[in-house]
């Protein structure tokens, strides 16, 4: 893991669109209208990259996924949960490359930023995400539903672990 700079935002969005175009070949949303402005998140120093490591090869490295983290919720859920004010660490705008899905991107970015937090004394990771799918993935690296709010139509899951259990 690394921290993104503006130098990644080309290598960033077409990560996303990888992404977007692996989840519209399945009839899933997709965010392919916001991959623009969410790789352009590398350049403000809260975004997290995953990438191959190319070792002494001449290849360059491959973003593997990459994910936004900031010490405050990007939604009111949060405070109407009584939670806004904890110390936490905040998952937003996580997305992986489909052709590394086998291992585990996602849970890889979710236990180093939990290790991260933890290393800073923070006692919680939190997240949230759209859709029982994603929340059920979340659920298996340890997340436990806090509150669930509609979203157009669809529900947005507000997810929280603690960071003391990180492995």
């Amino acid at each position: 893991m690394r921290k993104a700079t503006a130098d990644d935002t080309p290598a960033v969005a077409d990560m996303i669109r990888a992404r977007c175009s692996w989840l519209e070949h399945r009839g899933l949303p997709s965010l392919r209208e916001d991959a623009d402005d969410l790789a352009g998140q590398a350049r403000h120093g809260f975004m997290w990259l995953l990438c191959t490591d190319p070792g002494n090869s001449a290849e360059p490295e491959d973003v593997v996924g990459c994910t936004t983290v900031l010490d405050r919720p990007t939604t009111e859920g949060w405070a109407e949960a009584g939670r806004a004010g904890d110390d936490a660490l905040h998952l937003f705008s996580t997305v992986t490359h489909p052709e590394y899905r086998g291992l585990r991107p996602g849970a890889v970015i979710s236990r180093w930023v939990a290790r991260q937090a933890a290393h800073q004394g923070r006692a919680w990771l939190r997240l949230s995400c759209v859709g029982p799918e994603l929340a059920r993935y979340y659920r298996d690296q340890g997340f436990e539903t806090v509150r669930e709010l509609p979203d157009g139509g669809d529900t947005l899951f507000l997810m929280e672990r603690r960071t003391v259990d990180a492995p």
